[in-house]
């Protein structure tokens, strides 16, 4: 399946399942995206809290967060399927 990112563009190559892909932030025409100090903090903050592998939301009753147990950040995901 292809993925879309909407509001960024449509990406024209689709991901394939089971590579990796370098992400990365930076602003159009390479711009510093970040001002000072305090935006490089709450990027950094912001990595750290939504470094997740499982759904933040749900459109069923029962919320994920009711269902999950513990589950892996992404880089003890990543170690996991090498």
């Amino acid at each position: 399946p292809s993925a879309i990112i909407f509001g960024m563009g449509t990406r024209k190559i689709p991901f394939a399942n089971d590579e990796y892909y370098h992400i990365y932030n930076r602003g159009v025409d390479k711009r510093n995206i970040f001002k000072d100090i305090n935006d490089l903090n709450r990027f950094f903050q912001s990595m750290k809290e939504f470094n997740r592998v499982e759904p933040i939301g749900s459109i069923y009753k029962q919320s994920f967060h009711q269902l999950r147990g513990e589950t892996p950040k992404l880089k003890e995901y990543l170690n996991l399927r090498t």
